[in-house]
């Protein structure tokens, strides 16, 4: 095995370390925002935190300056940190932006995907369509492992597309939608069975028809993002009662 292959540091100082705790950190911490534990607008207080998750100042500031980058968390001079706050506006124009790059990177990775591509497609899509049955099609909140199963089913139909501009900005707005998702996932009155949106996706990509794949696509993400934008709607509408 060549140092090529396989890099191995001399010395683990402490700033590798440190670094490893803030990634721990900065996970842990998204995780809980996007499956909607934190809501939006909660007052991040430091002190507390650093108990909680027993990590140096360092480092959780870190962690939350990261997240601040990826738009989940913003900061104030002399307010410190809290959980972004979500918007209806929001969520239209992060559902709009998917609606362009979702059917591009879509398509260009039915361009340039080969045979372990779609071995990859095919598995992923196993293992979540399992874990979604068993969850059923009743309304509520779906667990961590349903979400990281449906990311990843997302992530693996455009595994292929070359462009790393393209799935970087498409990473962001997905995990942007998904605290969306999770937030009105509480509120759900009706489930919408989105399995057999995710097979036909599925089988349009393995049969490399770009054209039926980006419709489907593009009509998922609107149907999600209408479904979703009805419940905060409604929501709104019982706390401006409840005033």
């Amino acid at each position: 095995m060549t140092s090529a292959e396989l890099e191995i540091p001399e010395a683990t100082g402490r700033s590798e370390i440190k670094v490893s705790v803030a990634d721990d950190a900065h996970r842990k911490l998204r995780t809980k925002i996007l499956q909607g534990e934190i809501l939006p607008g909660h007052k991040l207080k430091f002190e507390i935190l650093q108990q909680e998750m027993s990590v140096s100042a360092s480092s959780l500031r870190e962690a939350l300056t990261r997240l601040v980058s990826d738009g989940f968390v913003t900061s104030e001079p002399r307010r410190g940190f809290s959980v972004a706050p979500v918007s209806i506006e929001e969520l239209k124009d992060i559902s709009r932006l998917r609606t362009i790059l979702e059917p591009l990177a879509l398509r260009d990775a039915i361009e340039h995907g080969d045979d372990a591509w779609e071995a990859q497609i095919l598995a992923t899509y196993h293992r979540f369509s399992k874990i979604d049955s068993l969850q059923g099609d009743a309304p509520g909140i779906r667990d961590e492992q349903w979400s990281h199963w449906h990311q990843a089913f997302h992530e693996a139909l455009v595994a292929a597309c070359p462009s790393k501009k393209t799935m970087q900005f498409r990473a962001v707005l997905f995990e942007q939608s998904e605290r969306y998702r999770a937030i009105s996932a509480a509120r759900r009155k009706q489930s919408r069975k989105k399995s057999d949106e995710h097979r036909n996706l599925m089988e349009a990509v393995l049969s490399h028809d770009a054209d039926q794949a980006e419709k489907l696509m593009v009509k998922h993400i609107e149907l999600t993002s209408n479904s979703l934008i009805e419940i905060l709607q409604a929501a709104q509408v019982q706390e401006q009662k409840a005033v």
